[in-house]
């Protein structure tokens, strides 16, 4: 294995909420960002629906490290809420 030094920066349980088209919708979501040094500035966007974070970020981030995959942003999207759109719908 071809291990190389790398920065992470890590962002945990951030949310959006919903206040004007969607009220009262919500998601959290996880940003993990790793790239070989201070001055990359190109990186590859990864976005992952509802995977655990422990699991892939480490995954994806041995893959960066072995030149598999591009450096980059790891965006894992959780499951969310949001109300019906009709009054006979339900909550996901």
């Amino acid at each position: 294995m071809n291990h190389q030094k790398y920065i992470e920066k890590v962002f945990r349980q951030c949310a959006v909420s919903g206040k004007h088209y969607e009220r009262r919708s919500s998601f959290v979501y996880d940003i993990c960002v790793v790239k070989p040094d201070e001055q990359t500035k190109d990186l590859a966007l990864y976005v992952l629906l509802e995977h655990s974070f422990d699991e892939m970020s480490a995954m994806l981030k041995n893959f960066m490290e072995e030149n598999l995959i591009p450096w980059g942003m790891i965006l894992f999207v959780n499951q969310g809420i949001l109300d019906p759109t009709l009054s006979t719908g339900t909550k996901r």
